[in-house]
């Protein structure tokens, strides 16, 4: 479906930014030096790497909107034709208040949106209150199960992401309005239908949604979320290490370069990490996002939340002197067959799917990604292609299996 995966971390600084790329026929990740890095020499690089294939895009920044917030916007004179979020972009950018942040709660409006909040108990909630009184969610679905901040916020708390959303959707704005030859996921279309229009498809990735794909040895949609703080170069020390050990990496032939930029910097740092763990759902052909929080008009996707259960307790990385085997998460290895994480005595669970070869080692982690996939089995029960009908269908006819 493609070829490079060009991951940038985004801030309104320039010394906030950082590019790297995973090529994912050669299986290596790199870092993208590009002085000054904007959306326009992303986007360069962009063009550089399509005439060899193609490639997907992605920026660490909201790109959609709460659909209550989009729905009340279009009721006003002027908006209404804001009916997705690319067709939002122009006209906002036409607007000359709507990206002046500001810190008073009284005057927020859905028409000048975006805040810093202010010291205080509560300065926060304040705003909130406000966009609930017009009948506005500040943050997305998708925002509320990654834990993300609302994409409105400028400063004032740690994780604000509306300074470095402006600079894109600016950005996006002005180029949406010439002949262009990328699209946007999910609201110009899906995987992988988008390479066929486009060689190049922008999205938006999450750092903590990769983490769960780089670090996590669970395969399969049982991946929990993950945190790491970054800011600890002891941490990031510890964690590239961790990376370097796992499975998957050796198992691919994988190569990481440029590590030592991302034990220096901890933008550079997410960047190299979200480039592998979207690299790794590629190559191993998992799901990229998770189709239940996909919007394609108003609130968009993230990119590697595919294989995550957001029911499971967030996971936490703790630098540990032991083993790599027995891993510095805590809380990281849990899934639906096997709650406690543990390995087991070694014993085989074969998928019972006929000519599949499938061998589940230790626990059944993983079978319902694995099953649910129907590109996997595709003659197996091919009249049912939705992924929780495969699951039933599975459960019953195969209930040897789960003992």
């Amino acid at each position: 479906m493609v070829d490079y995966l060009l991951c940038a971390d985004w801030s309104k600084e320039q010394k906030g930014r950082a590019l790297y790329v995973a090529n994912v026929l050669k299986s290596e990740v790199r870092r993208v030096s590009e002085v000054p890095l904007t959306l326009d020499s992303a986007l360069a690089r962009a063009r550089e790497l399509a005439k060899e294939g193609t490639v997907l895009l992605s920026f660490d920044l909201p790109l959609g909107l709460p659909e209550s917030f989009l729905s009340s916007l279009r009721k006003f004179p002027g908006w209404e034709a804001a009916s997705s979020f690319p067709c939002f972009l122009p006209i906002a950018a036409q607007a000359p208040a709507f990206f002046v942040s500001q810190t008073q709660a009284s005057r927020w409006s859905i028409r000048q949106p975006f805040f810093a909040v202010p010291p205080g108990a509560g300065a926060r909630a304040a705003f909130e209150q406000a966009a609930a009184r017009a009948g506005v969610q500040l943050r997305r679905r998708i925002d509320v199960r990654t834990g993300g901040n609302p994409m409105f916020i400028t400063g004032g708390i740690p994780g604000s992401v509306g300074s470095a959303a402006i600079d894109v959707w600016l950005g996006l704005a002005r180029l949406l309005s010439v002949s262009r030859e990328f699209k946007i996921w999910p609201f110009e279309g899906a995987f992988p239908e988008l390479f066929a229009s486009a060689p190049i498809v922008i999205a938006e990735n999450y750092p903590r949604a990769a983490y769960a794909a780089a670090f996590c040895d669970i395969s399969g949609a049982n991946r929990p979320r993950m945190r790491l703080s970054k800011t600890r170069a002891e941490t990031r020390h510890e964690a590239i290490k961790y990376l370097l050990s796992r499975p998957w990496v050796h198992d691919n032939g994988v190569t990481l370069h440029d590590t030592d930029a991302a034990l220096a910097d901890e933008n550079q740092f997410d960047a190299l990490v979200t480039a592998a763990g979207l690299l790794r759902l590629v190559i191993e052909e998992e799901p990229l996002s998770s189709s239940v929080l996909e919007d394609p008009l108003a609130e968009g996707g993230i990119l590697g939340t595919g294989t995550m259960n957001f029911d499971l307790p967030e996971a936490n990385f703790v630098p540990l002197r032991g083993t790599p085997q027995s891993g510095p998460f805590t809380q990281a290895t849990y899934c639906a067959d096997n709650p406690s994480g543990r390995a087991g005595s070694g014993e085989e669970f074969r998928c019972p799917i006929p000519e599949c070869a499938k061998v589940f080692i230790a626990s059944r982690c993983g079978w319902d990604g694995h099953v649910g996939a129907f590109w996997r089995h595709p003659n197996w029960q091919p009249h049912i292609k939705d992924h929780r009908e495969r699951l039933k269908v599975f459960r019953a006819k195969y209930p040897e299996f789960f003992g």
